[in-house]
Order: C-alpha cells, then sequence, then structure tokens
C-alpha cells in the first residue's frame, strides 16, 4: 500500500505537542505550511526510523502497532510486510450480500484484532522504495504474511512466496476471493479498478 509521509507526520505531530494513540485512525489531516516553514519542521530533534539501518537477515522484535493492512511499527520502526499486498485504506469491495465496504479498513481491523499489542518477530529482507523495513512477520511461530494471503486477507505480491497460498485461498473462495467485486490493490491508488479475479 502507498505509504504516509510518517516522518513528516511525526515530527509536525511532535513539534505542535500532538499524540495520539498508536492503533487509533488519523482519518483525516491537512496541514498547510509555506516551504519555509517545512523546512523548520524538518530541522527540529525528532528521531526518525532511518538513522537505524538494518541487514537481511537481521531480527526486530518487539511491541506491534498495526498501522494498515500490511505495514506495522515494531520498536519505533515502520515495517512492510514482505511479500504482500492489502487493499488500499478507501478500496471498496462487494460482498456475497451485495452489500459495498472499505475493503482497506476490513483487513486493518482484522489484523489488529489478531496481533494487537503482541509481541512479534521481524526477519529484515531489506529495504522497499519508501525506505521502509521489508520484512518476514512472525507471531507465535506463524508467518504473518502467509497467514494473510491464505485466508484471502491479501494478494501475494513481488514474489513468488506466497503464489501456493495465493492459490488455495481462491480455490476455496477465502475472503477477498469469496467477494463478489474485489479489486486489485497494487493499482487502485493510482485509479485503476482492475478486478482480482481477472
Amino acid at each position: 500500500m502507498r505509504p504516509i509521509n510518517i516522518t513528516l507526520l511525526a515530527t509536525i505531530l511532535a513539534t505542535v505537542g500532538c499524540v495520539y494513540g498508536a492503533d487509533e485512525t488519523l482519518r483525516h489531516t491537512m496541514i498547510i505550511a509555506k516551504q519555509g516553514d517545512m523546512q523548520a519542521l524538518q530541522s527540529t530533534n525528532v528521531v526518525s526510523h532511518r538513522e537505524t539501518k538494518f541487514s537481511s537477515g537481521d531480527i526486530i522484535t518487539g511491541k506491534v502497532y498495526v498501522t494498515d493492512g500490511d505495514e506495522i511499527q515494531v520498536s519505533r520502526h515502520h515495517i512492510r510486510i514482505a511479500g504482500v499486498d492489502t487493499p488500499e485504506w478507501d478500496q471498496l469491495a462487494q460482498d456475497q450480500a451485495s452489500r459495498w465496504f472499505k475493503h482497506g479498513e476490513h483487513v486493518r481491523s482484522v489484523l489488529i484484532q489478531t496481533l494487537k499489542g503482541q509481541q512479534v518477530h521481524v526477519t529484515v529482507e531489506g529495504y522497499d522504495k519508501y525506505d521502509r523495513v521489508l520484512g518476514i512477520v512472525s507471531y507465535r511461530g506463524k508467518d504473518v504474511g502467509a497467514w494473510l494471503v491464505q485466508n484471502g486477507y491479501a494478494i501475494a505480491a513481488y514474489s513468488d512466496k506466497y503464489k501456493h497460498l495465493e492459490r488455495e485461498a481462491k480455490k476455496s473462495k477465502r475472503g477477498m476471493w469469496g467477494y463478489v467485486k474485489a479489486y486489485d490493490p497494487r493499482g487502485w491508488w493510482r485509479g485503476e479498478k482492475k478486478n482480482i479475479y481477472g
């Protein structure tokens, strides 16, 4: 999913003294500032997750905070779950009762219910183009990315690692594969409404 500029947002919130819970939804944030103001905000003393660089194979352990269907925070590091893509926050889907709902919001809620406040282990694979840590997330010995794909909450993306699980979920009509309509999240934010069923 397309990331929010977390570092800049954290800087601004810290500057104005705002505090919010990691599991709460910040639905609408509008920030209007001149370029000079932005530069001043970015120069404030706020610790960024980019200050710590990890190598492939490194392990990050800590309490998890779910920020999106495929993104979490662990020990203040922003983690992108490797090998999967989940629906965008405002992405729509239509269930078997023909009701439209926010698909991404639903997946995030499911992940929160499953992982909220729990200890997880992240095996680092690298970084994505947005400088987020890419990693395999494990909870109680289970691969979270595999679980998301196997249950139809995510598609297997950017590698073939979970393709067999996606085929299994599709065959069994689990999660999104049982909906009347669901769209590929990889193109949604660009305005592309490509049905996942091909």
